[in-house]
């Protein structure tokens, strides 16, 4: 998946969940965009037929007027990002966070922006929000957005050098994805349960020693017992290689 097609995909499904289409006639057809758990943010309107710059164009002036609330800016934010404006996008998120501090998909939001930013420490900066957003976590842990920035604070410390010494990011991406497994429900979110395990393998099959890649076997040997997961395919990739490397262990201990 492509970085702008992701980012539509993220749109698309902030609008689903967002937005609940008015009756009326084509002129007058609204959307409108409210939060359905959180009574203090106020409803506002797009009209459903307009342009992505237009609904830019009228986000912008709501917000001029101080009407514009958290999820309006953190929508705003997505379709700066979608034209890869990150600067304005990350100005809007920033603000919808002042706006609702509780507000856990925003740091999603501002964390992943800083990941596609063109600016100096990113990594560090996404790693910072994301792991602020899991303060407001401990309030709520079983909540989905919840989830999602757990994943991406596992995924991060894999695929960046937060630290200089691998290991210590190898048991960051441990103990984020223990956490992960310990609040997410297996029978109503089995991608995110398998995604889990599967990072818990990529990160022990980096660490040095035997238990550890015999942990990271045991970690997608849970991954394959779904072939419906997401993750299935690079699971059994990962398992192969490591499974290799574990009878070598063997043969020449």
């Amino acid at each position: 998946m492509t970085k702008s097609t992701f980012i539509m995909f993220l749109i698309l499904l902030l609008v689903a969940a967002c937005f609940s289409i008015s009756s009326g006639s084509d002129t007058n057809k609204l959307v409108t965009v409210e939060n359905g758990k959180r009574d203090d943010l106020k409803k506002y309107r797009i009209p459903s037929d307009l342009s992505g710059d237009e609904v830019i164009e009228k986000l912008e002036g709501e917000k001029k007027a101080g009407t514009l609330n958290a999820m309006g800016l953190n929508l705003l934010g997505h379709l700066y990002e979608a034209k890869d404006r990150y600067a304005e996008a990350i100005e809007n998120y920033k603000k919808a966070i002042e706006m609702d501090p509780e507000y856990i998909e925003v740091y999603n939001s501002l964390g992943l922006a800083y990941d596609y930013a063109n600016i100096t420490n990113k990594e560090k900066l996404s790693v910072e929000t994301l792991e602020k957003g899991l303060e407001v976590c401990k309030k709520n842990p079983g909540k989905f957005d919840c989830i999602v920035l757990i994943q991406n604070l596992a995924s991060n410390y894999l695929v960046y050098k937060i630290y200089s010494d691998t290991q210590k990011n190898m048991l960051q991406v441990i103990k984020y994805s223990e956490e992960g497994l310990r609040i997410v429900d297996k029978e109503k979110n089995l991608q995110d349960y398998t995604r889990f395990y599967y990072l818990l393998g990529e990160a022990y099959s980096k660490l040095s020693g035997k238990e550890n890649l015999i942990k990271a076997v045991n970690a997608y040997n849970e991954v394959m017992k779904y072939k419906s997961s997401p993750w299935y395919e690079s699971a059994n990739n990962s398992l192969f290689l490591v499974e290799q490397e574990l009878r070598l262990k063997n043969e020449n201990p």
